[in-house]
């Protein structure tokens, strides 16, 4: 048998340029996916930069967060509203509707401002958030054609008035008959004069609303600037007239006829008399400038009662403003008693129509403002509205929840310095003889000048004429006359030479070792004694204990069987109103800051609290009594001006809040 051999089956091998082409393709592969990586990286970056520059939360209320979007949109926004009444400062500066000097001032806190918009929008924008969560809670809605409605209102320039007014309050005088008497500052007394001041309510925020059609008023020389009024959050529409103060934990309501800080009923007829005389006056034929003059204890009386140019939202007096509206050129109104007691007069010497923009809304988006941020501004300034409007009329409408209240008020800052004051204190009164009569020069003029001899010499006299007197009244009294009519230091000079209450450092060493070093009576003269300003002559009046042994002192006292409180306060209360033994009169909620109120409202009658330590001193609260009643006139003025501001800082405090890290803090004028 023959074998053969199998024939070899040969495999056919690829060429060698098959080999670098499947190289070349995983190459390429590989450059695409590292590519695709770096595509990724990429996108990831911009992705992660977009949304920190866009989507990121730059602060949430109660969960809802807030985008770094709504915060710029809303800063432009804000930006547009201050350019837009700045503008409208000087178009009215321009008109002589406005003076100089308070147009500056105006312009000069919109500058403020503008300065403060990044950190006041973000503010905004937390407080449109939990305002109109509140709103939902309470039933309160905001439609597209309220605000449209508004929208085509802030379009509209309103009408203004020039007016002539004549103000009589009772219990004040004429102002242009008890015009002050300049006191310059920096004069070289050792000590501004010390008098006491009621605690103030926390100040509103200023931001602009972005319905507000901006007026400006013009004010005559010597009357109040117009400050911004609040809008219900706290964001200013700016107005032509001084919005009502709200009252202080200091200072009492005054309510007339039912607290004794109010006018009396004599005091009410007798500005009733006045308001109907000038009336009187005027249909007779008598000048507007010569009547308000003679009556009006307004400051425009200074001015002939120029009250200058005011819409029909004046916050004024409502009454007295649809009255003015209501008027003819040139009519006159009634005697109007508004709702704060004050008597008023009106005269509308000027009109100038109201005039619509039609293109408002095109001059937004112009601006390079966001019309969808905009209205939602719109919104959130209507849900202020609503809510502001329902909070006052729950606490105004009917018989409220009150409180009769009292209390003490020990300071515990120094009056010129505002250092906390841990050691004692004295009070004194002092006439100043400088050499050459000026004390600002004193101190450059050389021990042996002539005028020093002279001024001690006018000092010792008087020194030894006021020890003459035995009587510690008369010569009390006698400092006081002498005080006015001659001492150099014309701060306190046109108090009777009174400094009030002052520690050791509040004046200069020679002054000081000479009232603290010692003992000293009541009434007791000391001096001359020689500072830097000149010769002093000083009325020794009392020496009281440091502010926390004063309040350990007050709080045995009130602790004695029979103590009475009204008693106590008048001793030892540094409040406005202890004379009327710390009586604050009826309080009703959301009238005063919710810390005094939680304070008061947890009080039994009868009941005094435990010291309070507050940003101005420390109080001692007391109630007497507790009862459902109306708020009166005063307090419903109050009321419109502090209602909600205390209600949603209650609101506020509880919600929880977050900032993230890297935004600026609100300005001190912000919220």
């Amino acid at each position: 048998m023959t074998f053969r051999a199998q024939p070899v089956s040969r495999r056919n091998r690829r060429p060698p340029r098959h080999d670098d082409q499947r190289q070349q393709r995983l190459v390429t592969l590989g450059f695409i996916a590292v590519i695709a990586v770096a595509v990724l990286m990429v996108g990831g970056v911009l992705a992660a930069s977009y949304y920190a520059d866009h989507l990121a939360a730059v602060a949430t209320v109660d969960g809802t967060a807030i985008s770094r979007d709504q915060w710029n949109a809303q800063q432009k926004v804000d930006a547009y509203r201050y350019t837009l009444l700045e503008q409208r400062i000087n178009s009215a500066l321009s008109a002589g509707q406005l003076d100089q000097a308070t147009a500056q001032q105006e312009l000069q806190y919109v500058q403020q401002e503008i300065n403060a918009i990044p950190s006041n929008a973000l503010e905004e924008l937390i407080d449109r958030v939990l305002q109109e969560k509140l709103a939902a809670q309470l039933g309160i809605t905001v439609s597209h054609a309220e605000v449209d409605a508004q929208l085509a209102k802030a379009a509209t320039t309103p009408e203004q008035r020039k007016v002539l007014a004549i103000f009589v309050t009772p219990g004040q005088s004429p102002a242009a008959s008890a015009a002050p008497s300049p006191t310059p500052s920096g004069s070289g007394s050792p000590a501004a004069t010390a008098s006491p001041s009621p605690t103030h309510s926390p100040a509103a925020t200023r931001r602009p609303t972005a319905t507000a059609s901006p007026t400006t008023t013009h004010r005559p020389a010597g009357t109040p600037k117009p400050t911004p009024s609040s809008s219900p959050s706290g964001t200013p529409t700016p107005s032509p007239s001084p919005a009502a103060a709200a009252p202080s934990p200091g200072a009492s309501p005054a309510s007339p006829g039912a607290s004794p800080a109010g006018p009396s009923e004599a005091q009410r007829a007798a500005a009733r008399t006045a308001a109907e005389e000038a009336l009187a006056a005027l249909q007779a034929g008598r000048p507007f400038d010569q009547v308000a003059r003679q009556y009006s204890t307004d400051a425009s009386a200074i001015d002939g009662g120029n009250y200058g140019y005011i819409t029909a939202s004046d916050t004024v007096d409502p009454a007295w403003v649809k009255a003015v509206f209501a008027l003819p050129l040139d009519g006159t109104t009634d005697v109007i008693e508004g709702a704060d007691g004050t008597y008023r007069i009106g005269r509308v010497v000027e009109i100038v129509p109201a005039k619509t923009d039609p293109h408002y809304q095109q001059r937004i988006v112009q601006a390079g403002v966001s019309l969808a941020a905009y209205r939602d501004a719109v919104r959130g300034d209507l849900y202020r509205q609503k809510l502001s409007a329902k909070i006052l009329a729950e606490a105004t409408t009917g018989n409220v929840d009150q409180v009769h209240a009292w209390e003490i008020k020990i300071n515990d800052a120094d009056a010129t310095k505002g250092a906390a004051i841990t050691g004692p204190e004295v009070h004194a009164s002092q006439i100043l003889y400088s050499p050459n009569g000026d004390p600002s020069k004193a101190s450059s003029l050389p021990a042996s000048d002539p005028s020093w001899a002279a001024a001690q010499q006018k000092a010792q006299a008087t020194a030894d004429k006021l020890r003459a007197i035995a009587d510690p009244a008369q010569r009390a009294a006698a400092f006081a006359a002498i005080a006015k009519a001659e001492s150099n230091d014309t701060a306190s000079g046109a108090h009777g030479g009174d400094l009030g209450w002052f520690t050791r450092a509040a004046m200069v060493k020679e002054f000081s070792d000479a009232v603290f070093n010692g003992t000293h009576t009541a009434d007791e003269i000391i001096g001359p004694v020689k500072t830097q300003y000149g010769y002093h002559v000083i009325l020794f009046v009392a020496e009281r204990p440091a502010p926390t042994d004063r309040v350990k002192a007050i709080e045995q006292a009130l602790a004695q069987p029979g103590a009475d409180f009204a008693t106590i306060a008048k001793a030892n209360s540094d409040a406005s109103d202890a004379p009327q033994g710390g009586d604050m009169g009826w309080i009703a909620r959301l009238q005063l800051d919710p810390t005094v109120e939680d304070v008061l409202f947890s009080l039994r009658v009868g009941q005094v609290s435990q010291p309070i330590k507050r940003a101005d001193g420390i109080y001692i609260y007391r109630v007497s009594e507790r009862a459902q009643r109306p708020v009166d006139a005063t307090q419903n003025a109050a009321l419109q001006s502090s209602a909600f501001a205390h209600w949603y800082q209650q609101q506020k405090s509880r919600a929880s809040i977050w900032r993230a890290p890297n935004v600026p803090a609100p300005s001190p004028s912000g919220p």
